[in-house]
């Protein structure tokens, strides 16, 4: 009888696991927030027991089902490491949305994810201002080790779009790297840019 009692426990807990993923997945905004909160409220050990379920969401062909999957993995945190590589293969994904959020699932793993900055950087060559904005964000936390994020993101303030502008000035100095000074004071007196 205590086998019997643990496997239904056992089938609870995963019904009640998949139940919490598809509440992550509703098209319903509110219970699609919901879900993300009761989510994230969980222990770290808690959380990871959700990866799987959602890597398996990223080979959907519903965009919305690989959005929010990335969604839930980006607010799990370090604790989705296990995902990187399936993320990663996210930022190949034809949505602009999914390789948004794709970079910012990885700008929330962990230091992991600084082995996808090579596939990053081409996307700050995307028209989608959300998608560049998101790379140009994340590169700016992860991106301290690597001199071609530097180049990349002083470049960029050659675009003449000031909410371009002003996320590469922030990432930059997140990357507190002294080579892109002389380049960030020709900005300090700029009438359109907040610093």
């Amino acid at each position: 009888i205590p086998s019997i009692i643990w496997g239904c426990f056992f089938f609870g807990l995963l019904f009640a696991e998949e139940d919490l993923v598809l509440q992550v997945l509703s098209e319903k905004q509110e219970e699609h927030r919901a879900a993300i909160q009761q989510l994230t409220q969980k222990a770290p050990d808690e959380q990871k027991k959700y990866v799987p379920f959602f890597v398996e969401f990223l080979k959907n062909e519903n965009e919305d089902y690989r959005r929010k999957a990335l969604c839930a993995l980006a607010k799990i945190g370090i604790s989705a490491e296990e995902a990187f590589p399936q993320i990663q293969t996210c930022l190949q994904d034809s949505s602009e949305k999914v390789r948004a959020n794709a970079v910012w699932a990885l700008g929330e793993i962990g230091p992991i994810a600084q082995e996808a900055i090579p596939q990053m950087i081409p996307l700050l060559q995307q028209e989608d201002e959300t998608l560049r904005l998101q790379v140009i964000e994340v590169l700016g936390r992860l991106g301290k080790k690597s001199p071609e994020t530097l180049q990349e993101l002083l470049k960029l303030l050659e675009i003449p779009q000031i909410s371009v502008q002003e996320k590469t000035i922030q990432a930059l100095g997140n990357l507190q790297n002294a080579k892109a000074v002389p380049t960030l004071s020709k900005f300090l007196n700029h009438p359109a840019l907040a610093l």
